[in-house]
């Protein structure tokens, strides 16, 4: 396994480099689903914006060196 650690913001990252660009892309899809069920509750996950966050800085990552 390989694994990556990329810096977006102030917190590093590692993740299994055999996740390709589109599952990445699927879970951070399934993830904004839970946010927005988050918000209609009333009660926003500090967790689920982490991932958000992350996942925006891995996708990011991976198109910029044309992975995926």
């Amino acid at each position: 396994m390989n694994f990556y650690y990329i810096q977006p913001g102030d917190k590093d990252i590692k993740f299994n480099a055999s996740l390709d660009l589109a599952e990445i892309k699927h879970l951070h899809y399934c993830l904004l689903g839970k946010l927005e069920a988050e918000k209609q509750q009333g009660v926003i996950s500090i967790t689920t914006q982490e991932l958000l966050y992350k996942l925006d800085g891995i996708i990011q990552y991976l198109q910029s060196e044309n992975y995926g």
